[in-house]
């Protein structure tokens, strides 16, 4: 079993091997591959089932009336599926979830994933947290969407909220992060290049800068 990666989900920190593996030997779960650009879920289906991603990627995509794809986020090794919509009224899913490579992910039943709370505490409070800090994350997210309206706002405030060390990298390329700021991409490219111009990022790497002038 793939205890190694599931070690890094952000539910089970905190959490020994021995007892996970204990867990996992007293609930009943499955295995699920999907291939490059399979369809995992689409927008509207229903959710019962927690997933944890094993290894690969998805996106989240919705389409718009134009038919435009409009990318919402990348889910990563260890990411966990829409924890926000398995339990609540509403079960459906908002977004389509696509595969960008191979991926490989763990199921768990919605009444089985309810006894891991009573096998262990710490996992519950851990996905409490999970939620919280997803449901914080969405309303700072869609109160900046009212307030922050040029590019040059939206890549500034990306650059303040992921930067460390006074240094960012853009897990995402260009492309991604215009899709997710809503802008073309040459406009994107184009901010970026007057920011290196002007000497306030200086690149350092593949997709990372060092910020000279906050």
């Amino acid at each position: 079993m793939e205890l190694k990666n599931i070690k890094n989900v952000r539910i089970f920190e905190g959490v020994s091997l021995k007892e996970i593996k204990n867990i996992f030997e007293n609930i009943n779960y499955s295995f699920v591959e999907i291939e490059k650009n399979e369809i995992l879920f689409f927008r509207g289906d229903e959710l019962n089932t927690f997933n944890i991603i094993l290894n690969g990627e998805l996106s989240g995509e919705m389409l718009k009336e134009n038919g435009e794809i409009k990318k919402i986020e990348n889910l990563k090794t260890g990411d966990i599926i829409a924890s926000a919509f398995i339990f609540g009224d509403s079960n459906i899913l908002p977004v389509d979830l696509r595969a960008l490579k191979n991926t490989r992910l763990i199921s768990i039943d919605k009444d089985e994933f309810l006894k891991i709370f009573v096998l262990n505490k710490k996992i519950l409070k851990n996905f409490l947290d999970e939620i919280s800090s997803k449901t914080q994350f969405l309303s700072k997210k869609i109160w900046k969407s009212f307030t922050i309206k040029t590019i040059k706002e939206k890549l500034d405030d990306y650059i303040e909220e992921n930067m460390k060390n006074n240094e960012i990298h853009f897990e995402k390329n260009v492309k991604e992060l215009a899709e997710i700021f809503s802008v073309s991409r040459p406009s994107l490219s184009r901010v970026l290049s007057v920011y290196l111009s002007e000497g306030k990022l200086e690149k350092i790497g593949k997709n990372s800068y060092k910020i000279k002038n906050k």
